[in-house]
């Protein structure tokens, strides 16, 4: 019932005009390209098989010719360097026999032999850069460890962080009692050697068992190949195919860390495998598991092998090559022919959306300038030219009522105007009590500085300073309601509401005082007179809204919280100060930045006491010497307060060495010296009644 109800009134023209021809294209185009895929995939696919078969085995064979010495070197040692234990007692000889082996087969980092009955050890290393001998007599006797020189001498050496305990017992490590269990050399998984700290080296041995007539253990034999020089002829490989090369152990899991490219292509690779009903780490020895995956242009080509050699260890040998390379000619192929096809089409879909086009864009391009006047957010650009006569004269009457709004907008606050169209209805005279924060600005002595100027130079001088005034209140969420001569009036919180108002009518205030700093440097500079800024902000409770008659009025701010913060403004003449905020903007605004109590007053249609504080920055920016200043005016205040003022003075004093503002202290110290003359009545509160303007 609902789809029957609907109506289909309201679609764009471009759509109306375009819809039909399109549909009638879009069946032979898919048609085009599910036969191109489909063809182009089982060419690539078969291509791809081929080459992941010549790429494993040669990548094979390379990985078995890295392990594939180890274990004969060990026999070679034991049948030509150490063929009993007595060879022991010369331990420094048979070991620098062992050295040219560590440079003859670059894999191995160390070869050594361990005596079964004692745990004596002794062997050639080439590790840390360094190639040298180590001995030990039994498991209870340090390890002696030397360098050889490049002049054949030894050098006592100890690698770092590794461990040099005396109760360290070689017969316990897991590639001893491999070769203990087993009549056969055997390899151990990757585990830590006996070092610790950020020299912890890892890596895997291959050991075998030296055995009497009666099958009694004599001794071990054993070389280590390192997890990171194993990482890096992996790497090496890898840069080789253009893929990426990885070992896997027994389990069917990477020996090194992969990065997030591997990682993903890895786990491709294993998914498919498994999705084919094959257990990834079950591999058929012997047999090659070859997958192609990936989307189109994302092909991958996997393969993954046991490594089979005799005397090499039990790992799966898995090859990675992206066949973005690989297939690139077969792809240029398809994409060329895609590409022709796709032209011929894309012809014919332009040619019938041109005109379309060129009937529909005037009307979208004018229905989108209303949309946007209508938010009045209104562009300087002129509407764009059309060929049709009735739609040049609509967009030459809306650029020039485009061209009034803009002069309008000029009189008028943009946040008022965007909120009045927002609500589709017509502005009337009336408002509602809202909580704002009022900020009055005013320049100091700018009659001083307009009386030496011809008119139109006041007018210029002027405007750089309240275009700071305007804009910073802005910039922050409020509004500038109006200008008051050489000052302006802003409110935060309305009309729209804005959260943390007191916080950004201070910090617009901040603001304020820094970037009329920065002109007053350029001013000077110039030779031109400064500006002197002073500001006051009240956060209350007052009637905002449109004041006026029925065919004119303004929106602006009524009541005694607007004329606070009027007289706070005017205040700062007195007290030297060129930022006074009330108590009420303290508290909800004051939590972000540094202040100073100036004062406790009673001002001009008031009764109850406030006090004043001016901010000095954000909070923790203050140097240490104002800091002080401001401790030391809170105490003299504080003495002040309780009609101690021959104690208040002298604080005051100190505080004016490093004070923002030392004329506060010396109103401060002035009223304690006629206070000390002519005590204030009973029932004093501290406050300070300001009637004057």
């Amino acid at each position: 019932m609902m789809l029957a109800s609907m109506k289909f009134d309201k679609l764009p023209l471009r759509v109306i005009l375009s819809l039909t021809f399109i549909l009638l294209i879009i069946v032979s185009t898919v048609s085009i390209l599910v036969i191109s895929v489909v063809t182009s995939r089982k060419t690539i696919h078969g291509l791809g098989f081929q080459i992941m078969e010549q790429q494993n085995d040669a990548v094979r064979s390379k990985v078995e010719q890295y392990f594939s010495p180890t274990i004969p070197v060990l026999h070679y040692v034991h049948e030509a360097i150490i063929q009993d234990d007595l060879e022991l007692k010369n331990w420094e000889n048979h070991a620098r026999r062992l050295v040219p082996l560590l440079d003859a087969v670059p894999s191995i980092s160390w070869i050594y032999y361990t005596h079964a009955e004692s745990g004596a050890t002794m062997g050639a290393t080439r590790v840390f850069g360094k190639k040298g001998v180590y001995y030990s007599a039994n498991v209870n006797s340090p390890q002696l460890t030397y360098e050889i020189l490049p002049n054949g001498e030894l050098s006592s050496f100890r690698f770092p962080d590794f461990n040099y305990d005396n109760q360290y017992d070689p017969r316990t490590r897991p590639w001893y009692q491999l070769a203990v269990e087993s009549s056969d050399a055997m390899w151990t998984r990757p585990y830590s050697f006996n070092a610790s700290g950020s020299n912890n080296i890892t890596g895997v041995t291959a050991s075998w068992a030296f055995r009497n007539d009666e099958g009694e253990i004599l001794g071990v034999f054993a070389a280590d190949i390192l997890m990171s020089e194993l990482e890096i002829f992996l790497k090496e490989l890898s840069k080789m195919t253009g893929g990426y090369v990885i070992l896997a152990d027994q389990d069917g899991e990477p020996l090194f860390e992969m990065s997030k490219k591997e990682q993903d292509v890895f786990l491709g690779l294993k998914e498919n495998i498994e999705s084919n009903q094959m257990k990834f780490e079950g591999l058929v020895a012997g047999e090659t598991v070859e997958v192609i995956y990936g989307g189109f242009f994302t092909t991958t080509l996997g393969a993954a092998r046991r490594l089979t050699a005799e005397g090499i260890p039990d790992y799966a040998l898995i090859t990675l090559l992206p066949g973005a390379d690989i297939f690139s000619l077969a792809r240029e192929n398809m994409v060329l022919y895609l590409s022709a096809a796709g032209v011929l089409i894309l012809f014919s879909i332009f040619s019938g959306l041109y005109l379309a086009n060129r009937l529909a864009n005037p009307l979208t391009d004018l229905s989108a300038e209303m949309t946007r006047i209508s938010d009045f957010n209104i562009s300087s650009d002129p509407s764009g030219p059309s060929f049709i006569y009735e739609f040049s004269v609509v967009t030459g009457a809306l650029d020039k009522m485009k061209a009034s709004l803009r002069t309008f907008s000029r009189y008028v606050p943009r946040d008022l105007v965007r909120a009045a169209l927002a609500s589709g209805l017509e502005s009337e005279v009336g408002g509602k009590t809202c909580h704002l924060s009022i900020m009055f600005a005013d320049i100091a002595g700018f009659t001083n500085i307009s009386e030496s100027l011809a008119p139109k130079e006041v007018f210029a001088e002027l405007s750089q300073c309240l275009e700071i005034l305007t804009q910073v209140p802005e910039q922050n969420g409020g509004v500038m309601l109006t200008f008051l001569g050489d000052g302006v009036l802003a409110a935060f919180n309305a009309p729209n509401q804005l959260r943390d108002h007191a916080a950004q009518a201070v910090h617009s205030a901040l603001e304020i005082r820094d970037q009329i700093k920065a002109l007053n440097e350029k001013r000077m500079h110039a030779g031109d007179i400064p500006f002197h800024v002073r500001i006051g902000i009240n956060t209350a409770d007052v009637l905002v809204g449109n004041v006026g008659i029925p065919d004119r009025f303004s929106y602006s701010v009524l009541g005694d919280g607007a004329n606070l913060s009027s007289r706070l403004e005017n205040l700062n003449k007195f007290y030297g100060t060129e930022i006074l905020v009330s108590q009420s903007t303290f508290t909800e605004g004051g939590i972000n930045f540094e202040w100073k109590l100036i004062d406790q007053i009673i001002v001009k249609g008031r009764t109850r006491p406030a006090l004043i504080y001016t901010p000095l920055g954000l909070q923790g920016q203050l140097s240490e010497e104002v800091s002080r200043s401001r401790d030391l005016y809170h105490q003299a205040f504080a003495y002040y307060q309780s009609r101690s003022f021959q104690e208040a003075i002298p604080l005051f004093e100190q505080s004016a060495i490093h004070s923002i503002a030392p004329r506060s202290e010396e109103v401060m110290i002035q009223r304690c010296l006629d206070y000390i003359k002519t005590p204030p009545e009973e029932g004093w509160t501290g406050s300070f009644i300001a009637y004057f303007k």
